[in-house]
């Protein structure tokens, strides 16, 4: 009988060792995520490992038609500039961006089990936000999968 039961368990993916789905392995006011496994030590770790100065830019100029999650949206407008003041004549351009940033979220549960109902206002949100994160440095790998192929990068 406790094989049968054991199967039952893992056959309906509940390892009772895991934390319930969504929840940190950092406790319940946890909004990092694996940013936490990023310790100083790690970061000095990183540093030790770089052997060569070169720098790669892995930005992306934010512009009409960037490439969305289906449903999202990004809009970026350049109203009219505000004339020049003063003495100096200091003028200024303004960006309105209309973006849905990244949050994922199964049913109304998002990371960590947060409710979106509790943290979601129609003018942002009180948690989960990218503030929380922090700053990090960690190493990575950076795979060229476009000259892997002969391609231009798009």
């Amino acid at each position: 009988m406790l094989l049968i039961g054991i199967g039952l368990v893992f056959a309906g993916g509940q390892d009772p060792r895991a934390p319930q789905r969504g929840s940190s392995l950092w406790g319940p006011d946890d909004q990092r995520g694996a940013i936490n496994r990023i310790t100083p030590a790690k970061t000095l770790e990183a540093a030790q490992r770089i052997k060569q100065e070169k720098i790669y830019s892995l930005g992306r100029v934010y512009e009409e038609g960037i490439p969305l999650f289906p449903g999202r949206t990004f809009k970026l407008s350049i109203p009219h500039p505000a004339a020049p003041v003063g003495d100096n004549r200091v003028a200024a351009h303004d960006e309105l961006i209309i973006a849905n940033l990244g949050h994922v979220g199964i049913g109304d549960t998002f990371y960590n089990g947060n409710d979106r109902r509790d943290f979601a206002t129609p003018h942002g949100f009180t948690k989960l936000g990218i503030e929380n994160v922090g700053v990090f440095l960690t190493c990575g790998v950076l795979l060229d999968i476009a000259g892997l192929k002969g391609k231009e990068p798009a």
